[in-house]
């Protein structure tokens, strides 16, 4: 199953937060991509939000890969199953 996994930053959220972490989360990106996991990434112009698309069995398992990145304590996010409206 595909899921689009949307997240904003939580208010309060600063770049100090952040910015540590960044290279930590490039690196666990890059690991999910390469299982398969992440398919794509899209962050907005001001990176205040983002959405990936992942896949995975379950919703649960989505979770689960979602909360394995080093930035996802900071977000809200809403997982939402898709369907692939373009043939193969």
């Amino acid at each position: 199953m595909r899921f689009m996994v949307s997240f904003v930053y939580k208010d309060g959220t600063t770049g100090e937060d952040i910015q540590p972490l960044v290279p930590d989360e490039q690196a666990r990106v890059k690991e999910l991509r390469e299982q398969g996991i992440v398919e794509e990434l899209f962050l907005a112009s001001d990176r205040s939000r983002g959405w990936f698309v992942m896949r995975r069995e379950s919703e649960d398992a989505v979770r689960e890969a979602t909360a394995s990145l080093p930035l996802s304590r900071f977000w809200e996010v809403t997982n939402t199953s898709i369907f692939d409206a373009q043939p193969a």
